[in-house]
């Protein structure tokens, strides 16, 4: 199946050595992966609306990836294991990335509110859920050693948590 995208995303370099871009769909929400799979998928957020798969992150030998969609669903492809989602949680605001643990043992989806959500051997270092932001979050990197993780919002705005320094 053909998968209309528009790669009008932003590309994390993460400090761990591997790129972690998020992808935008573009028109209708378009299932990734065997449509069975997609079909197996029940996500729901706040507004309702159709959930639409737009990040995805490799794992650390380029043998496998995640997915994730705006509605905290994650699928997994290739040797990337799956260490849970948001698909039957009932979100403030839509997921906008995905970054994986340095180990790829784990990994963190981050929503536009801020809020962090960590699966697998991936630990909580904070967030900003629990603030009123300027405007949305839209991407996360974590560290090196995977003991921190930043997230920037679209006005530019950087939150370190962890041993993420801010600068």
């Amino acid at each position: 199946m053909l998968l209309k995208v528009l790669l009008a995303s932003i590309v994390t370099i993460g400090i761990a050595g591997y790129v972690v871009p998020t992808l935008a769909l573009a028109d209708s929400p378009t299932p990734v992966g065997p449509q069975a799979a997609a079909d197996s998928v029940h996500a729901h957020t706040v507004t309702g609306t159709p959930q639409k798969w737009f990040g995805i992150a490799s794992t650390r030998d380029g043998q496998g990836y995640w997915v994730v969609s705006s509605a905290g669903a994650v699928e997994h492809f290739g040797d990337a294991v799956s260490y849970g989602d948001m698909s039957n949680s009932v979100l403030n605001q839509s997921m906008v990335g995905m970054a994986p643990t340095a180990d790829g043992k784990g990994y963190w989806l981050d929503a536009a509110d801020g809020g962090i959500f960590s699966f697998g051997d991936a630990k909580f270092w904070g967030s900003t859920g629990s603030i009123r932001l300027n405007e949305p979050v839209v991407g996360m990197a974590p560290t090196r050693n995977g003991n921190g993780y930043w997230m920037v919002a679209s006005d530019g705005g950087i939150f370190a948590f962890g041993d993420a320094l801010f600068e």
